[in-house]
């Protein structure tokens, strides 16, 4: 898949989640959608570093912990999911996945989002630790995905 093909994917999950909130009445603005690219960036750069020999603590998080962990290590790492309305705010990790998604939830009478982070297994024989690295340190604004369709896009 190339990385046209991969933004393509990408845009359309964009599309989605703002469907999903104008539908819940929760108005978007277009500066929003640069936020969540900007996050969605950090996380996928979060979950290559953490498939470096060097993120085993990332990755024992992911894997491990608990809501208060995960809400920990995002925000010192610079990640700050947004509010979407008035509703709070649940994470969970999907380790079956390649995509992130938010979603309206209702348990028990109770409304809330929930973030699904995917966080798949590594593919050692489709990405190297060079391309990882690569992903990492990009700083670059204007790219959103990775260059290969085997590091995660999530939310």
């Amino acid at each position: 898949m190339s990385v046209k093909n991969y933004q393509v994917i990408f845009d359309e999950l964009f599309d989605q989640l703002f469907e999903n909130v104008e539908r819940k009445g929760i108005t978007a603005q277009s500066s929003m959608k640069n936020e969540l690219s900007q996050i969605t960036k950090k996380m996928s750069q979060l979950i290559a570093k953490s498939w470096l020999p060097d993120g085993k603590e990332i990755k024992e998080i992911f894997l491990y912990g608990s809501q208060k962990d995960i809400q920990k290590m995002l925000k010192d790492n610079g990640i700050e999911l947004p509010e979407l309305g008035d509703q709070p705010t649940e994470i969970r990790i999907d380790w079956d996945t390649f995509y992130g998604k938010v979603e309206d939830k209702t348990i028990g009478g109770e409304k809330f989002w929930e973030w699904t982070i995917a966080y798949p297994p590594r593919p050692y024989y489709d990405v190297t630790d060079e391309e990882l690295k690569a992903w990492v340190n990009n700083d670059d604004p204007k790219t959103t995905v990775p260059e290969t369709p085997y590091i995660p896009l999530t939310f």
